[in-house]
């Protein structure tokens, strides 16, 4: 089996795995955890977030995050998030966060965008 087999078949079984859809939007993502710096969304669902940034990320690692429904967005949503899978390229890192560890009121309101968009 060939390495981009292994790695299709990898990304399947995350798909079986989900429990929410995706929903594929590129929004502004910026981290506080110790230092700050930003990323970018590449898809969110109910719980979780697929995020690109700039630096290697650990799973098991939680962040506390500003996510931005817009760049101009005034008022992003504060959500906490923990790494349960990265894959660190040469420019970037791609992780899967579990958004599941932030406030209620929060998720609800990412939910609603979500479901506004779908």
């Amino acid at each position: 089996m060939n390495n981009s087999t292994t790695n299709q078949n990898a990304n399947s079984s995350r798909r079986e795995l989900r429990k929410f859809p995706r929903f594929c939007q590129s929004m502004l993502v910026k981290i506080k955890n110790g230092s700050q710096f930003s990323g970018r969304t590449l898809d969110v669902s109910e719980n979780g977030a697929k995020i690109s940034v700039p630096r290697p990320v650990t799973p098991g690692e939680r962040w506390n995050m500003e996510l931005f429904l817009r760049d101009t967005d005034p008022f992003p949503i504060r959500l906490v998030g923990e790494c349960r899978w990265s894959e660190t390229s040469t420019n970037e890192t791609v992780a899967g966060f579990d958004l599941s560890f932030s406030h209620s009121r929060s998720l609800a309101v990412l939910n609603d965008y979500i479901a506004l968009r779908n």
